[in-house]
C-alpha cells in the first residue's frame, strides 16, 4: 500500500467509523440502562435516512431549495430526528415495555420480530428500488478535495468568526472542567451563610476564565492566519485530503458525540440516566422515573441514529429498504468492540470498526464485510467485555 492509499484509507475508514459511532451509541445506551439488545436499531436508521431524502425531495419540488440548499438541508436532519425519535419511542412503549419483567429471550425475539415488521414496512411504502439522494443538496458543501491543512487555513479567515467563538467555548469548557476542583472552595457559599447566598468569587472566576478562554483563542485564530497569508507547508495535515462531505460527516459526528457526552454527564436527564443504569430499582426509590427515563434514552439513541442515516445516504447517494440490517449489524459489533454499555466505548469501537473495513478493502475489497464479523467473532472469544470493558454497577 503507498502512502497515498494509507492516507486515503484513514480519511474513508475515519468517515465510516464516525458514522457506525453514532449508531453505536443507540445500542450501548438501551443496553446500559435494560440489559438487553434492540435489534430494531438498525431499522430507525433507516427510516431516518429515507425521512430525511424524501423530505429533501419535497423541498426540491416546492422550490425551497432554491432559496437555502443549507437551510433545507438542516430542516431535513431536525425532521428526519424528529421521526425516528418518535418511532424509537414508540417501539419502547409496544414492543420492549410489556416485556421488561419477562424471560431474558422475550424481549429479544420481539426485537427481532419489530426490525422485520419495520424493514417490510417501508418497503411496502417506499418499494424495493433503491432510492437516490437529491444530488443538488450536495452542490452546497462542494466536491473539490481540501487538505487538513487548507481547512484549518480556510476556517481561520473565511469563517474566522464562528472558528473563534467556537474556539473560545471549546476553551471556556476545556478550563472549567479542569480547574473546578482546585478553586472548589472559592465556589461555595461561605458557611452558615443564608441560604441562596451566591460565593463571593464565583462571578469573578468565571469572567477570569471567559477573559483567559477569548484570549487564547483569538491569539490561535491570528497565528494560524499568519500561516495562512504565508503558506506554511505542514507535512502530514498537507498530505491528508477528503471533500467537504466527509469534514462534514466528521465534523457533525464529533458535535453530536460531545453533546451527548455533556448531557450525560450535566444534565439532570443524565444523571438520572447513569443512575438507572446502576440500578433500576434504587433510582424508582429516590423518585426518579424509570419509564421516562428509558423512553428518553431511546428518543437519544434513535435521533442519532437518524442523523447517521442521512449523512451515509449523503456519502453514498443511495439507501434501501434493507440498508439498516447490515447497518446495524456493524454498530452492534462496534459496540461490543469498543464494550457494550460503555458510551465511549461505542465512540472508539466504531472508529476502529470503520478503519479495519476501509483498510481492508484498499487490499481485499470482497473482504471489507467479512472483517466486521471476523472482529466480532475474535472479541466475543478473546475480551468479552470489549476494549474499554463493559460497566459493570456494583450491588450492594
Amino acid at each position: 500500500m503507498s502512502y497515498a492509499e494509507f492516507l486515503q484509507s484513514l480519511t474513508n475508514g475515519l468517515t465510516r467509523g464516525a458514522i457506525y459511532a453514532l449508531i453505536a451509541l443507540g445500542y450501548t445506551m438501551v443496553y446500559g440502562i435494560l440489559g438487553m439488545i434492540n435489534f430494531a436499531h438498525g431499522e430507525i436508521y433507516m427510516i431516518g435516512a429515507y425521512v430525511g431524502v424524501l423530505a429533501l425531495a419535497a423541498a426540491n419540488a416546492l422550490g425551497w431549495s432554491a432559496v437555502s440548499l443549507g437551510g433545507c438541508l438542516a430542516l431535513a436532519f431536525l425532521l428526519a430526528m424528529a421521526w425516528a425519535a418518535a418511532h424509537g419511542m414508540t417501539n419502547e412503549r409496544l414492543a420492549y415495555r410489556p416485556l421488561r419483567h419477562a424471560p431474558v429471550l422475550s424481549p429479544l425475539i420481539s426485537a427481532i420480530g419489530m426490525s422485520i415488521f419495520l424493514q417490510n414496512y417501508v418497503m411496502v411504502l417506499q418499494g424495493k428500488d433503491k432510492r437516490d439522494f437529491p444530488s443538488s443538496f450536495l452542490d452546497v458543501l462542494g466536491t473539490a478535495s481540501l487538505s487538513v491543512t487548507e481547512l484549518i487555513y480556510l476556517a481561520a479567515t473565511t469563517w474566522a468568526l464562528p472558528t473563534f467563538l467556537l474556539l473560545a467555548v471549546a476553551d471556556y469548557a476545556l478550563l472549567a472542567g479542569s480547574t473546578r476542583n482546585r478553586f472548589a472552595h472559592l465556589l461555595r457559599p461561605a458557611p452558615g451563610a443564608p441560604a441562596g447566598t451566591r460565593p463571593p468569587f464565583a462571578l469573578g472566576y468565571r469572567a477570569g476564565l471567559a477573559c483567559v478562554a477569548l484570549s487564547f483563542s483569538a491569539i490561535l485564530v491570528y497565528a494560524v492566519r499568519i500561516l495562512a497569508e504565508n503558506r506554511v507547508h505542514i507535512p502530514l495535515l498537507s498530505s491528508l485530503r477528503a471533500t467537504p462531505l466527509q469534514y462534514f460527516i466528521i465534523g457533525t459526528s464529533v458535535v453530536l458525540m460531545v453533546v451527548l457526552h455533556l448531557f450525560v454527564m450535566k444534565t439532570r436527564m443524565g444523571k438520572a440516566m447513569r443512575a438507572v443504569s446502576m440500578d433500576k430499582k434504587m433510582a424508582g426509590m429516590v423518585g426518579i422515573d424509570i419509564d421516562r427515563v428509558i423512553s428518553g434514552t431511546f428518543l437519544i439513541g434513535s435521533s442519532l441514529a437518524a442523523a447517521a442515516g442521512i449523512m451515509i445516504s449523503m456519502y453514498l447517494s443511495v439507501i434501501k429498504f434493507d440498508s439498516g440490517y447490515f447497518a446495524g449489524l456493524k454498530a452492534f459489533t462496534a459496540a461490543v468492540l469498543g464494550g457494550i454499555g460503555n458510551i465511549p466505548g461505542a465512540m472508539l469501537g466504531g472508529v476502529l470498526l470503520g478503519l479495519a473495513e476501509d483498510f481492508t478493502a484498499a487490499r481485499w475489497s470482497d473482504w471489507k464485510d467479512v472483517v466486521a464479523f471476523a472482529i466480532l467473532m475474535l472479541v466475543l472469544i478473546l475480551k468479552p467485555r470489549g476494549l474499554l470493558g463493559e460497566r459493570v454497577a456494583e450491588k450492594v
